[in-house]
């Protein structure tokens, strides 16, 4: 029933009219269809449906914004580095997937990468003085030696800066976590830079060893 706001009497539903005092009554308004009215989800404080656009109730005025929603950083898939998108589990480009690639940022990491680095850059050094202190001994092995050894020197010194350069780049790699197997393979490499008392090809060993024990630490 329509109910007359001017005289009071009572008209049948969807009468336009009042049947006593010909009175227009006043059109309502619409709502939105049923279909496009959008779910309202529960307050966490007061249990009132909230229209999932609010930011805030509207009962109690509790934040419903979650934590991080509009600040939250970029993060990166751990093996290719590519940026991905918020809430994504699967990197689309190396679909590296991994329910537990969120914790991989709070994990606490381990200073054995720092560790290889460190020993691989010294391993640098002994191996450059190894080759500049072969170079010296070698002008005077020449002026007693009968035979010509200026070529076996020559040789020599050119592993040793092939081993000097591995450690460099080795070390290079382990700062950044990055390359697991290129880390082994200039650790391995890094054992022929000898130096005083064998001191780089101890180095180097070390350093594979406890990059062998640390594969997790490194992306890749």
């Amino acid at each position: 029933m329509t109910i007359c706001g001017k005289c009071g009497n009572s008209n049948p539903e969807g009468s336009r009219f009042c049947n006593s005092c010909g009175s227009q009554f006043e059109p309502k308004e619409q709502g939105p269809p049923a279909g496009m009215i959008p779910e309202e989800h529960p307050c966490p404080r007061c249990g009132s449906g909230v229209p999932p656009y609010m930011d805030f109730c509207p009962k109690c005025a509790v934040s419903l914004k979650r934590p991080g929603q509009f600040h939250e950083p970029e993060r990166k898939c751990p093996k290719c580095g590519r940026i991905l998108e918020h809430g994504a589990t699967v990197c689309p480009v190396c679909i590296w997937d991994s329910p537990s690639w969120i914790d991989e940022a709070s994990r606490p990491k381990s200073d054995k990468p720092i560790i290889v680095g460190i020993l691989l850059s010294a391993a640098f050094i002994l191996a450059v003085v190894s080759s500049v202190m072969m170079l010296g001994s070698s002008e005077s092995l020449e002026d007693t030696s009968p035979i010509d050894i200026s070529g076996f020197v020559s040789c020599c010194v050119m592993i040793i800066w092939f081993a000097a350069i591995s450690s460099l780049l080795g070390a290079i790699l382990s700062f950044k976590r990055s390359k697991y197997t290129l880390v082994i393979l200039a650790a391995a490499f890094g054992m022929l830079g000898l130096g005083p008392f064998y001191l780089a090809s101890v180095f180097s060993l070390i350093a594979m060893i406890i990059a062998a024990v640390s594969k997790d630490d490194y992306r890749s």
